[in-house]
């Protein structure tokens, strides 16, 4: 998904401002859930400092192994709707992290 962002005086511009972030503590050895993204929000930046699977939708969601994948420290800019959340869970045995949210405003 892409879309152009204009700056106060309408010139289209090449960045995504910066909105509300969250930190969601996970380990491998069951999901964990994020906050509800805000009801304005249709994109996010993600980035985990481990290796994490992660899911993304309404209301109460659980991470499975089989879920996408988002290597460590490796951000990525995906599309959301209003009010979604994100469960994650590491692949790996003893695995423990922090994923990180960002709402484009």
């Amino acid at each position: 998904m892409s879309k152009f962002v204009k700056d106060s005086n309408g010139v289209v511009s090449d960045y995504i401002a910066i909105g509300a972030s969250q930190a969601v503590a996970f380990t491998n050895v069951s999901s964990a859930e994020s906050a509800a993204v805000g009801g304005n929000t249709t994109v996010v930046r993600i980035a985990s400092d481990e290796d994490v699977h992660f899911v993304v939708g309404p209301t109460t969601q659980t991470a499975t192994l089989n879920d996408a994948f988002l290597p460590a420290n490796t951000p990525e800019y995906i599309g959301i709707d209003p009010g979604d959340v994100i469960a994650v869970i590491a692949p790996a045995a003893g695995a423990a992290g922090s994923f990180n949210i960002v709402e484009a405003a």
